[in-house]
C-alpha cells in the first residue's frame, strides 16, 4: 500500500491494542452485546418522533429529572421488535446479586426477579453499579461458578461517601 506522502506501509504493520476498543479480542464491555440485550427486550419506541414526544411529556411532568433518562431513546432505529420474556423457576442452581443502594439496577428489581425465578440473593451493601469485581465478596459470586454453592449473604461493598 502506498501512502499519500509517497511512503509505504509495511505489510506486517504492528498495531497496538487500545484497551476497550473494537480491536480488543476480549473486551470487558461489549457495546454490541449491550445494544442487543437492551433493545431486544425494550418495549420503548423505535422511531425518533415517538421517543421525542415521550421525552417532552416526561420533562413536562417531572421538570427536575424527567429529561435525564439515560436509556430513553437508546433503541431508536433498532430493527427488531421486543421479545417478551416469561420467566419461571427452573431446576438448576442460580445465584442472584444485587447492590443495596444503587440506581442503575435497583435492589427491588433483584427481589422481583427472585420472586419470578427463585434463587438466593447475595446483597452488596453499596451504591455502586458493577462494583462486585473489585470487592472481596466477589469470591462468593465466583464460588457459585466454581462449586454451585449459593449465598443469601450480605457483604460490605464499596464505601459510601458520608453525607454533606
Amino acid at each position: 500500500m502506498k501512502l499519500r506522502s509517497g511512503g509505504k506501509v509495511p505489510s506486517t504493520a504492528v498495531s497496538t491494542r487500545s484497551g476497550f476498543g473494537w480491536d480488543d479480542p476480549n473486551p470487558a464491555f461489549d457495546p454490541d452485546q449491550q445494544n442487543a440485550l437492551i433493545c431486544n427486550e425494550s418495549s420503548g419506541p423505535r422511531d425518533f418522533e415517538a421517543h421525542w414526544r415521550n421525552h417532552l411529556a416526561l420533562s413536562a411532568e417531572l421538570p427536575v429529572a424527567g429529561s435525564h433518562g439515560s436509556y430513553d431513546g437508546y433503541c431508536v432505529g433498532w430493527p427488531l421488535p421486543a421479545t417478551t420474556w416469561h420467566f419461571k423457576p427452573g431446576k438448576s442452581p442460580l445465584q442472584l446479586v444485587g447492590h443495596a443502594y444503587e440506581s442503575v439496577t435497583p435492589l427491588p428489581w433483584a427481589h422481583d426477579m427472585r420472586a419470578h425465578i427463585g434463587g438466593p440473593l447475595l446483597t452488596v451493601e453499596d451504591d455502586m453499579h458493577g462494583s462486585l469485581s473489585i470487592l472481596p465478596c466477589a469470591s462468593k459470586a465466583v464460588e457459585f461458578f466454581d462449586t454451585g454453592k449459593t449465598s443469601n449473604a450480605t457483604c460490605p461493598g464499596a464505601p459510601i461517601p458520608p453525607a454533606a
